[in-house]
């Protein structure tokens, strides 16, 4: 169970962080893999396990997600990076022990998602995105 800064992390207000150049790039290149591997993980075509906003298209999907991600992104980067990204991502979009949950398919989210991620990446760069805590993307792997 995560402590209590953690779940604030979780929840915190990032509208007004304005990201770097650096964290701009890292997210305009992690955030497609993401929103595909969570489609995937989720396997609910109608909604793809969004449930803050309806969903009433294939672009609304896409664009809740891109921002799902994004926020979630300057969130674990507010809070220091703990964990990996793809499980402080889970904690806020699929938490382990939800009452939305009953049959605990939560825990299969993130392998889910993980497992994704390493069929579009290829294994080598795939690596790179473990070595940096699945997503902190190093300057090389987006420029070289």
């Amino acid at each position: 169970m995560p402590d209590k800064l953690y779940k604030e992390a979780l929840f915190k207000d990032v509208s007004k962080i304005k990201p770097s150049k650096e964290t701009k790039a890292t997210l305009d290149y992690i955030t497609p893999h993401f929103n595909k591997a969570i489609k995937r993980a989720e396997g609910n075509r109608k909604n793809f396990g969004i449930l803050s906003v309806p969903v009433s298209s294939p672009e609304v999907a896409d664009k809740s997600l891109n921002q799902s991600v994004y926020n979630n992104y300057l969130r674990w980067i507010e809070a220091g990076k703990p964990n990996k990204f793809v499980d402080f991502f889970r904690d806020r979009w699929a938490p382990l022990g939800a009452e939305n949950d009953p049959k605990n398919l939560n825990q299969n989210w993130a392998p889910n998602v993980r497992e994704s991620l390493k069929e579009q990446l290829g294994p080598e760069e795939y690596e790179r995105w473990k070595r940096y805590n699945l997503v902190k993307i190093a300057k090389e792997t987006y420029n070289g």
